[in-house]
């Protein structure tokens, strides 16, 4: 498809990458949108070559007189994608619904103006970039985050933590809904809330309610 000039995709890093692209998008509307950068990723370096270089989590919030409101003065709403790295469709949805509150907004759209005026919603639109980057770099089929498990300063199947699976909450039940074994597509990871990822998305739980 992207050789047929289907090109809709955006990686995380590149120059019109979602990084960027959540930099233009703030930049363009600082009356309604803030950028929080929550966390960093391990920037694992795949081929063990170079450094690593970690990768922002980013959170914007939507709402009205964003950057002068204080986080968590209204109601709030959380619209979370990709923690799942293949998944790219999720945060072409997140990003398209941005796009949509605001374009609506500028358009007088009362519901829309009303919304934004009494509520906070946060867009989350890359939770795992690292594992985002490397589904359009070495791996479409990617799923978990760049942890190097085994410690070769290699990412190999061995790696990577499902960040899905990370979360406190049941952490470790059992083996079916998540797994020990560090190769499996669901690794739950060494222990609960191991993983950056993981605790970028908590704080910001904590930090709005």
């Amino acid at each position: 498809q992207k050789d047929a000039g289907y090109t809709v995709w955006q990686d995380y890093d590149g120059p019109d990458g979602m990084r960027a692209y959540m930099d233009e998008v703030v930049a363009a509307n600082p009356d309604l949108l803030k950028q929080e950068v929550i966390g960093q990723t391990y920037g694992t370096d795949p081929e063990g070559d170079g450094p690593d270089v970690p990768r922002d989590i980013v959170a914007l919030k939507l709402t009205v007189d964003a950057n002068t409101v204080a986080d968590n003065s209204r109601p709030a709403v959380l619209y979370s994608a990709t923690q799942h790295a293949r998944e790219w469709i999720s945060t072409e949805v997140s990003q398209r619904l941005l796009e949509w509150l605001i374009k609506m907004y500028r358009e007088d759209r009362q519901e829309i103006v009303d919304l934004l005026g009494s509520t906070e919603l946060w867009f989350v639109m890359v939770a795992n970039p690292d594992g985002y980057q490397y589904t359009f770099d070495h791996d479409r089929l990617w799923r978990k985050n760049l942890r190097d498990n085994d410690g070769d300063n290699m990412i190999t199947s061995a790696d990577g933590v499902d960040p899905n699976r990370n979360f406190p909450q049941n952490w470790n039940y059992d083996d079916e809904g998540s797994a020990s074994i560090t190769a499996d597509q669901t690794y739950r990871g060494p222990a609960a809330a191991s993983e950056p990822e993981t605790q970028a998305m908590i704080g910001l739980y904590d930090r709005v309610d």
